[in-house]
């Protein structure tokens, strides 16, 4: 994997490598921005080694603030299981098709986690437009 990390933090944004294996050493509720780019599939061509594609989106729901966005480039097959599961989360899911660097499409999620609280025996959702 290329390390882009530089042109990051020239950017002025953070930026990690991690093994997604362990849980991420933050607080709850941190981030309001966070990119995948082929993590999914990296990890479920490690077989055994890796994990499942579940325990990835709970940490990334876990580190997400309420109307953060986690934008996610993977293989299709991944990014339609992510859909599904992504309601789950109560995440809003919007699926982009964009050309890669050799033209080919490429699929792109852009999900959003809601804002929600539970006020005496009723859950009440915040929707905000992506």
């Amino acid at each position: 994997m290329k390390n882009t990390l530089s042109a990051i933090y020239n950017r002025g944004l953070i930026g990690a490598f991690h093994d997604w294996r362990q849980p991420f050493s933050t607080y709850p509720r941190t981030y309001d921005l966070l990119h995948a780019n082929r993590l999914f599939s990296h990890y479920k061509n490690l077989g055994r080694q890796g994990c499942e594609l579940a325990d990835i989106l709970l940490e990334m729901d876990r580190m997400i603030r309420p109307q953060g966005f986690i934008i996610i480039r993977d293989e299709e097959t991944i990014t339609s299981r992510i859909q599904d599961l992504a309601p789950k989360f109560l995440w809003e899911v919007e699926l982009h098709t964009l050309e890669n660097k050799e033209k080919k499409p490429e699929t792109v999620l852009i999900c959003r986690k809601k804002f929600w609280g539970i006020i005496g025996n009723a859950t009440v959702h915040t929707f905000l437009p992506i």
